[in-house]
């Protein structure tokens, strides 16, 4: 084997020219494929961190009729359902407060309209689609949770304007009625297109649902949110729900699929797109290593012929052979590995604009964009064993023709 293998080297250094032509042409294929490793490594993150982001669950709100609390209750108690949201949403007046201004497009009201916040009541403010789905974050204090009377979390726009901090209080009225709250906590975020000022998250009050029932006219809910273990857990949970006693025909019921159903499309397209590439790159490697590795063997004819003439068998010689495209490809992987933190970016860039361009806006999921950066040492590997094996398929097809041949026509071949 070391007799081989120096004849390998000896044989890859001689023949500089064409050495680095074989090295080029495996770069760029193994550059591709550790590139389309690390994407599909990063679009696998992606789908995971959406999962997490926000569980599976189902929303109950109020149809023609009124959502109680206590049917909402009673949903709480359904088997396979592993955590609940009440939701209140109305408008209030705070007191001594000036909101945050409307952008110029929205809604102008007239000067002896006292401009109202939106008052959201929840069981659990972390569980709101705006921070299940990372448009809000929580910067200071803390989230909403059962249990909590007369507290809200305001956002940390409204506060700066109003020189506001956690632990101070805020006092809401609405039809002659009010309730003060402590602030517990600040967060930031937008909420998209508002038409009015309580619309807009700089002006949300999230308080705790009693806070809220002091303000209603009435205990009924905006929307009870649930939560299950899984997404294989879904249907069956909705089902158990609707088995309950309760006046479904008033109520609607809606499950949280289509939520990241938008960014899930994306990245399945995104993940088609790559394995297309993936198919493409092996099959246009073997077709190009196949034609150049020809051309290899054909230009070797008299150093075979002598190897052939001193007794040396077909099949040293091809292990020859394939040392030598080992050592270039080991080569090779070095360079990809040096490329694929940019060729990653860029490929990464190009088929997610190409594949999610049409689901801009869709998901209502603030997710963000996936990381394109080197591949894993693991990924790295795959990618070259890949590459490498596509090395030794077009070698042997390349070499099958010299080797067909008996050692007596290899040898006329010299003359």
């Amino acid at each position: 084997m070391s007799l081989l293998l120096k004849r390998a080297w000896l044989s890859v250094s001689r023949r500089i020219g064409k050495s680095v032509v074989l090295l080029l042409i495996m770069t760029v294929i193994f550059t591709a494929l550790v590139a389309e490793a690390s994407v599909r490594s990063s679009m696998q993150a992606l789908r995971e961190s959406v999962s997490r982001g926000v569980p599976a669950g189902f929303v109950v709100r109020p149809g023609s009729g009124e959502l109680s609390l206590t049917d909402a209750q009673s949903v709480s108690g359904v088997q396979g359902v592993t955590g609940h949201n009440y939701v209140r949403g109305l408008t209030a007046t705070p007191s001594d407060l000036k909101l945050v201004e409307m952008p110029a497009s929205g809604v102008e009201l007239s000067g002896d309209v006292a401009p109202e916040a939106g008052v959201t009541g929840v069981t659990r403010s972390d569980l709101i689609h705006g921070f299940a789905a990372k448009q809000y974050t929580l910067v200071e204090g803390r989230h909403i949770t059962e249990g909590d009377q007369n507290s809200a979390i305001m956002h940390q726009e409204l506060a700066a304007k109003n020189g506001l901090k956690v632990g101070d209080r805020v006092t809401l009225n609405r039809d002659g009625k009010s309730v003060t709250v402590t602030i517990v906590g600040l967060f930031t975020g937008t909420s998209g297109k508002a038409s009015l000022p309580s619309e807009m998250a700089e002006n949300t009050f999230y308080t705790d649902l009693a806070s809220s029932g002091e303000l209603a006219a009435g205990q009924g809910l905006t929307e009870a949110q649930y939560l299950v273990s899984s997404a294989d857990e879904l249907g069956a949970a909705i089902a158990r729900a609707k088995g309950l006693s309760l006046p479904w025909d008033n109520l609607q019921v809606e499950d949280n699929a289509k939520t990241f159903s938008g960014v899930l499309s994306g990245i399945a397209t995104v993940e088609g797109l790559l394995n297309l590439m993936l198919a493409g790159v092996s099959l246009a490697s073997v077709a190009i290593l196949v034609f150049v590795l020809v051309f290899w063997v054909r230009g070797r004819v008299h150093e075979i012929g002598i190897l052939l003439s001193v007794g040396t068998s077909k099949k040293r010689l091809l292990v020859q052979f394939l040392i030598e495209l080992t050592l270039v490809a080991l080569v090779a992987g070095g360079l990809a590995a040096l490329a694929s933190d940019q060729v990653s970016r860029m490929l990464g860039d190009l088929v997610v604009g190409q594949a999610t361009g049409a689901e801009d806006g869709q998901s209502g999921v603030n997710v963000p964009p996936p990381n394109f950066a080197a591949a894993s040492a693991f990924d790295f590997g795959r990618a070259w064993l890949l590459g490498y094996a596509v090395v030794l398929l077009s070698a042997v097809v390349a070499m099958i023709p010299m080797l067909r041949l008996k050692p007596k026509q290899i040898l006329s071949k010299m003359s």
